[in-house]
């Protein structure tokens, strides 16, 4: 093995510092405004409202989730080492641009939709297929299954995300324009850094090593992409919250009830598997740069805190849905009853000046 470029690491590890430096103040920032209680401000005097973002991004999001799909298809052909490599570290990336397709035009039903919707049959659907063929053709029973397995997976969070979006798309303009510009794209964008910085991670292992094809990074590989697949499942979690109205989503959980532990039993459950995942990303994070040969800890490991945090994030999206569609439910009844009561209020006028009326008809 040829020894590692130390200009090449000195460059990896600045822009993982970069983006982790950013990623920590991008944070500290968001966190003030909360506790100040102050919106981040949606518009420059004068600028137009955003309501649904440019097709370009749509274009972007689009190319990279399928990206992901084009090497498990390559894999599944060729059972090459390389494409199953790079399937593994576009898959964070092409997970997010997925997540963005799904927000960035919420009002467009029309070609918006199906464009949308021929994005995740291929993203979700085919990649998904591919990378059966590939481990049936290699006789990786377990992976062949696992990768089934997640197809119901890919059905049910593709339902809840366009229940979002029809939710988001009911956002009154100033607050969808913040959504749009601040959460979907600044957002999206920014919660990439860290991705990158764990897929640079792997790369750093490709290029002190033999390449592409070399096995002794599969456990890298592997790592990383899990730690990945995290951050995308927090972020997907942050940016539906933010899809639903603030009086609609509820304060949550408060600094003062998880210090006495007055937890409902939705944070419960939450709680509990945010601690198996974490424990989970603490090992991966540990064995991030150990090479040696595949091995099948890794793998199942990342599943296992993959499950825990997704199971979670079903719990958010469920209660997010219920709670705006009982939201509606109820605005909708309050009308109704204010209505009625004012056709009540008219009616009992019209009656009122009836009777003056004739009050007035019989003094004459």
């Amino acid at each position: 093995a040829k020894e590692p470029d130390e200009d090449l690491v000195t460059v990896l590890g600045l822009i993982g510092l970069v983006a982790g430096v950013t990623c920590v103040v991008s944070e500290v920032y968001k966190v003030t405004k909360e506790r100040k209680g102050r919106r981040p401000q949606s518009r420059v005097p004068g600028e137009e409202l955003v309501d649904a973002c440019s097709w370009w991004y749509v274009a972007i999001c689009f190319v990279a989730s399928t990206s992901f799909t084009v090497m498990w298809i390559i894999y599944a052909i060729t059972l090459a080492e390389w494409p199953e490599l790079l399937g593994l570290y576009l898959l964070p990336i092409s997970a997010t641009c997925m997540v963005l397709g799904v927000f960035l035009r919420p009002k467009n039903e029309g070609a918006g939709l199906k464009i949308l919707h021929g994005q995740f049959f291929t993203f979700a659907i085919l990649g998904e297929v591919a990378t059966a063929v590939g481990c049936f053709r290699l006789a990786l029973e377990s992976k062949l299954w696992a990768a089934l397995a997640r197809i119901p997976f890919w059905l049910v969070a593709y339902w809840l995300g366009l229940k979002l979006r029809r939710i988001a798309a009911k956002l009154p303009p100033g607050d969808l324009s913040n959504f749009l510009c601040h959460t979907v794209v600044v957002g999206g964008v920014s919660a990439m850094s860290p991705m990158i910085f764990f897929m640079f991670e792997a790369v750093s292992c490709m290029v002190s090593g033999g390449g592409l094809g070399d096995r002794r990074c599969h456990n890298t590989a592997h790592a990383a992409m899990s730690l990945s697949v995290y951050l995308v499942i927090i972020t997907t979690v942050s940016i539906a919250r933010k899809a639903v109205l603030r009086e609609e989503r509820g304060e949550g959980m408060t600094y003062a009830n998880l210090a006495i532990l007055s937890l409902k039993m939705k944070e419960k459950v939450q709680g509990s598997l945010g601690m198996v995942t974490i424990l989970v990303a603490m090992y991966l994070f540990a064995v991030l740069g150990v090479q040696g040969e595949p091995n099948g800890t890794n793998f199942w490991l990342g599943l296992v805190g993959t499950g825990m945090l997704s199971v979670a994030a079903f719990i958010e999206f469920a209660s997010l849905a219920s709670r705006s569609s009982r939201a509606t439910r109820n605005g909708s009844s309050a009308s109704l009853s204010e209505a009625r009561s004012n056709v009540s209020t008219e009616t009992r006028l019209s009656l009122g000046e009836v009777e003056d009326k004739m009050v007035i008809a019989n003094m004459l």
